[in-house]
């Protein structure tokens, strides 16, 4: 790259702008402390088509890893979401002067204290319900111009449940494209009061809960391809499947396991690191062939999209999800086969790590085990990031080890979680606890390696 300090900006700007989440994107140094800052629009085209709704989290993983491939003085340290389009001039070059204006007025280093507040007169009587759900839902002083992401903390999860929570409460139905690009609250109104004619009547049927969610039948174009690997054949390729990759990681990974004898007969989530496309696959391969008969994945379907990758995905018992908005229908897939006694594998980072550091896990484990009433079992693979992480076009002969866990119920992990964070909800506790189990397994592989005792931590 060039060392004018100009055209390397605009260099570093070209390489995020090859980003299919971004349509627009500033970047300025951060006054306080000199890292690269930005200001982003999102291609909201991008999200209609793939029906994501957690536009913040796609961003910002798109945006970590474009950062990996530049030297750290030109990484993005932090950014902001806006609707607007970008000040510009009358050549269509972006005004930096007001750019960086519009990022110190987003930024969330503002003290929230000092947001305003609603007044209960300035909105409609729908609009007061809605403040009033967010403000049940969050604890948080509500703001029209608090994000609904950064602000109030809502994940994709909790906008899952949000959007659920709104179609109950105002009797109306929300698709999937629809609801992309609200960021703020005061979007959020106004996307739901042009849905809603005046006069809105609130639905007074019985709020939906995760339990009763998961307890509706599954849809039936999600669990049909399923059937396909349970007759003969389908068990034949599953074995056939399972030798191959097994001969195969084994010859180039030096694959070795540890701990099958901690997995049983029952029912329970296998819930292990993700640092590589490579991860469902060991897994497949790695546990006993009696419990991979019974065995589904939650996996996105973007992953599976490739004619040799999906036909042996097919005979893996792939339950596919395409974006954040479809999670119910695969949730309640997946509480399915969980009551009828099958077992499940989900990555609970809900994406591949970056650095090979363990991510924040998503709670959509700790809802299926708490509400389904089954175990975790955590699992923790090494080597795989460094064999074909997300930063590597092609694999690496790296050797690669994977440790299986005991079971832990919910709610013994929901101590752990809250020994380490006291205070936090349920599901919160579920994942925080789990994520220590991870980080402990990785503890007793590399004590393993070694010759080391190894202790547990708060197990």
């Amino acid at each position: 790259m060039s060392s004018n300090p100009d055209i390397l900006m605009e260099e570093v700007k070209r390489h995020y702008s090859q980003g299919s989440t971004i349509k627009e994107i500033a970047i300025m140094p951060d006054p306080q402390d000199g890292r690269l800052v930005a200001v982003v629009v999102p291609d909201l085209d991008h999200f209609r088509k793939t029906g994501e709704t957690d536009l913040r989290g796609e961003v910002a993983w798109e945006m970590e890893y474009l950062s990996q491939q530049l030297p750290p003085p030109q990484r993005i340290g932090n950014f902001v979401l806006t609707n607007q389009e970008l000040p510009k001039s009358r050549r269509g070059q972006i005004k930096a002067a007001e750019a960086a204006t519009l990022y110190q007025y987003l930024a969330p280093k503002r003290p929230r204290s000092r947001r305003p507040t609603l007044k209960a007169d300035s909105l409609s009587a729908l609009g007061q319900r809605v403040i009033e759900m967010l403000e049940s839902k969050t604890g948080a002083a509500i703001s029209l111009d608090a994000y609904l992401d950064r602000d109030l903390g809502l994940d994709s999860f909790a906008l899952v449940e949000l959007l659920l929570h709104l179609e109950q409460t105002f009797d109306i139905q929300i698709e999937a494209g629809e609801f992309v690009g609200i960021l703020t609250v005061g979007e959020l109104i106004r996307f739901i009061e042009g849905k809603q004619p005046p006069g809105f009547k609130e639905s007074l049927e019985k709020a939906l809960t995760w339990e009763n969610i998961l307890q509706a039948p599954p849809r039936s174009d999600i669990l049909d391809p399923l059937t396909v690997a349970e007759g003969l054949k389908g068990r034949f390729l599953n074995l056939g499947a399972a030798l191959w990759l097994k001969i195969l990681f084994k010859l180039v990974f030096d694959l070795k396991i540890y701990g099958r004898q901690r997995l049983g007969p029952g029912s329970y989530i296998l819930c292990p690191n993700h640092g590589s496309f490579l991860d469902g696959f060991l897994l497949f391969a790695a546990v006993p062939q009696a419990l991979r008969t019974r065995l589904h994945f939650l996996g996105y379907n973007n992953y599976f999209d490739g004619p040799v990758v999906k036909e042996i995905a097919k005979y893996m018992h792939v339950v596919s999800v395409n974006s954040a908005r479809h999670l119910i229908p695969a949730m309640q897939a997946s509480a399915y086969i969980l009551r009828q006694g099958g077992a499940l594998g989900i990555f609970p980072e809900g994406a591949r790590t970056l650095t090979g550091e363990l991510r924040p896990f998503k709670k959509g484990v700790a809802v299926l085990a708490q509400e389904a009433g089954v175990p975790l079992v955590p699992v923790y693979i090494h080597g795989s990031y460094q064999a074909w992480g997300p930063n590597t076009r092609f694999p690496w002969p790296h050797p690669i080890q994977i440790i299986f866990g005991r079971e832990f119920t919910a709610d013994l992990l929901a101590e752990t979680g809250r020994a380490l964070k006291p205070g936090v909800q349920t599901y919160e506790a579920i994942i925080l606890g789990l994520r220590q189990e991870v980080l402990n397994l990785r503890a007793e592989l590399l004590a393993r390696f070694s010759g080391r005792h190894y202790e547990p931590k708060l197990s």
